[in-house]
């Protein structure tokens, strides 16, 4: 299973301190914290969900019958859409790696996430974007904040990529409700997953 060390080197050249924002006290009311396990069961199978994703037939090109038949008029190419870029990879096989065990931890400004006793992410809680460069030509932006009851991630990457995540607890079962929504402009894409775990029991 992959894992996502560059979340926190991110945020690594930024001090954690504490905020007196409205984001803070609606924290207390939806807390997330805790030792989770994925009832796969009720979640639903990443691949399933991409291969009925693939299915649906593409939306038709505007610019089909319009630019692109007076550029072969005037003899020229066509344009082409470029492929997925490594910002779409890379929230893809977030998107498509289920986390079985995932513990959360909170600070005074931040969620840390981590499994099998290590950290993947942590994340400030008061929308603030956070930008890093990964490589030459790939930008990642993160926010993270509260959002009523959900705390929502929305990651964004060159290419046109965006993956956005929302945990809410479901007041009636205890469960943690986790929707993974991922999109790409570029492509038309659009996928959502939806990962329900259970606190783990003790002993």
């Amino acid at each position: 299973m992959r894992t996502f060390p560059f979340f926190l080197a991110i945020l690594a050249p930024f001090s954690v301190g504490a905020f007196g924002s409205p984001a803070l006290a609606a924290a207390q009311d939806a807390d997330i914290v805790g030792t989770w396990v994925l009832n796969r069961d009720k979640s639903d199978d990443p691949r399933a969900v991409m291969t009925r994703s693939r299915r649906r037939p593409p939306r038709e090109d505007p610019t089909a019958g319009g630019e692109n038949a007076r550029r072969r008029r005037r003899g020229q190419r066509p344009q082409t859409r470029s492929r997925p870029g490594e910002g779409d990879r890379l929230l893809r096989r977030r998107l498509m790696s289920p986390i079985p065990n995932l513990v959360i931890t909170k600070s005074d400004s931040t969620y840390v996430f981590a499994t099998k006793g290590r950290r993947f992410s942590e994340h400030f809680f008061d929308g603030r974007k956070i930008k890093s460069m990964l490589g030459p030509e790939l930008e990642i932006e993160i926010k993270a904040e509260w959002k009523k009851n959900m705390l929502v991630i929305e990651t964004k990457t060159t290419g046109g990529a965006k993956l956005k995540e929302k945990y809410e607890i479901d007041q009636e079962t205890g469960e943690l409700r986790v929707e993974f929504d991922f999109s790409n402009r570029r492509f038309d894409q659009r996928v959502r997953i939806k990962r329900i775990y259970e606190r783990e029991r003790e002993g």
